[in-house]
């Protein structure tokens, strides 16, 4: 299936109601043309961005795990957290087969990251940004070094990948179809 980013494809441009085919079409659309382009673009155009590419991607994690799982419920951010960034970066962690150890390292993920920045517009102590490093990722003992602009393309493979999975998962469809119809529920 070949998604074409447009504004067209809004839950406004069918009155009548989506099928399931339109509704992966619209989330595919919105999350790369709302969110991950313009972290891109934001990374590519414009000097010392990192922490406002942060700020656009960071729900992308919580995010694509609850569409994938069919979550259908508020809360569990964290939790939802953890799973979205090891099922994008299932290679972070391969070296800490300690599950604890794993545990600590995406609870500040979350909390200095993603929390620090959307609470407090910053992140907090332990995490550092860098477009320097060469791959998306340094976790350490003293801190986490992340690369916004290498962190936005990963979310996009990831996006596509999962476009294609759709394509070839009924049960699959399924759970994201929970997942939207839950978001877009008034």
């Amino acid at each position: 299936m070949t998604v074409v980013i447009s504004p067209k494809h809004s839950s406004d441009d069918f009155p009548n109601g989506m099928e399931q085919k339109d509704k992966i079409k619209v989330y595919y659309a919105r999350t790369m043309g709302w969110q991950l382009i313009p972290a891109r673009e934001t990374a590519d155009k414009i000097k010392n961005s990192e922490f406002a590419v942060l700020h656009i991607v960071m729900s992308f994690f919580e995010s694509i795990a609850k569409y994938r799982e069919g979550y259908c419920e508020e809360g569990k951010s964290k939790e939802y957290f953890r799973k979205g960034f090891e099922l994008i970066f299932p290679e972070v962690f391969a070296d800490i087969p300690d599950l604890t150890t794993r545990k600590c390292y995406l609870d500040s993920l979350y909390s200095k990251a993603r929390c620090g920045l959307y609470h407090s517009s910053m992140t907090d102590a332990g995490i550092l940004i860098s477009n320097d490093i060469p791959h998306v990722f340094d976790i350490g003992p003293v801190a986490i070094v992340m690369n916004p602009s290498k962190l936005v393309e990963a979310m996009i493979d990831y996006l596509d990948q999962y476009l294609e999975e759709l394509q070839n998962d009924a049960k699959l469809r399924e759970k994201f179809e929970k997942r939207f119809d839950f978001e877009i529920t008034p």
